[in-house]
């Protein structure tokens, strides 16, 4: 793999050299390789084939989530979000021991405890880790108890623009039925005027299932900034100040 370094950069295929762009470089990989008929047919490339079953299926998982996330807060992801949670998905994948490779799935693989507090310490936005954010502590003991929060005055390096900045803290419990590829959303959530003056205490309640929902719920709290202008709200869009933070999983 190469890395384009002078002022011309550019994209697609040169001379069998695709050129994509990755973060801010230019990459430039061979696109020589194996037919798509002998990768799909051939008995050599099993293995490749159920390591790519398993790989599509962790990337469309990491999409439902993440869409359903940013529906709250559109500017809580970095560069490389998707492939951290990505990634985050197929170890617990592979954990699976109930099922042939190629065919593991995310559910059986969060019976193994270590891996399940593994995904819970993904960072689904490295540029606004939430204790970057503010100052406070955190305790949190299950998706149906309260998590309480005793949050001091945000950090003294985030400036904030201008008068009226709210903080905004959202519990949200995502609702994941990975069979049949579908994910809602419920939460609950409480806004601060700034600057807080004071330590501020917060419990934020567990929101209601559904009665009827059996699946995987991902516990997360979400943290970011508006301004109130004549009424209205809006987001700060810069990454620095929106956070998401796993706080657990488990299946229901």
């Amino acid at each position: 793999m190469s890395k384009l370094l002078g002022p011309f950069k550019m994209t697609g295929r040169i001379d069998g050299i695709t050129f994509y762009q990755r973060g801010n470089s230019i990459i430039g990989r061979s696109s020589r390789g194996v037919s798509s008929s002998k990768l799909k047919t051939a008995d050599c490339f099993e293995r490749t084939r159920e390591n790519n079953n398993e790989f599509k299926h962790a990337s469309l998982l990491s999409k439902l989530i993440r869409a359903e996330i940013f529906k709250y807060n559109t500017q809580a992801y970095d560069t490389y979000t998707h492939s951290r949670l990505n990634g985050a998905i197929l170890a617990v994948i592979k954990k699976d021991n109930l099922n042939m490779r190629g065919k593991r799935n995310f559910t059986n693989g969060l019976a193994n405890p270590a891996v399940l507090q593994k995904f819970a310490e993904t960072q689904l936005n490295k540029e606004a880790e939430i204790d970057q954010l503010i100052n406070g502590e955190w305790n949190y003991t299950g998706i149906n108890n309260k998590v309480k929060l005793n949050i001091l005055n945000p950090k003294k390096d985030i400036a904030f623009p201008a008068k009226n900045t709210v903080a905004t803290i959202q519990r949200m419990q995502l609702l994941l039925n990975e069979f049949s590829l579908e994910i809602t959303s419920t939460g609950t959530g409480i806004q601060v005027l700034l600057p807080q003056i004071t330590p501020l205490k917060i419990e934020l309640n567990s929101p209601t299932l559904p009665i009827s929902f059996k699946g995987i719920v991902i516990d997360i709290i979400e943290f970011h900034f508006v301004q109130k202008i004549n009424g209205t709200e809006y987001q700060l869009n810069a990454r620095n100040l929106n956070s998401v933070k796993i706080l657990g999983i488990t299946i229901v």
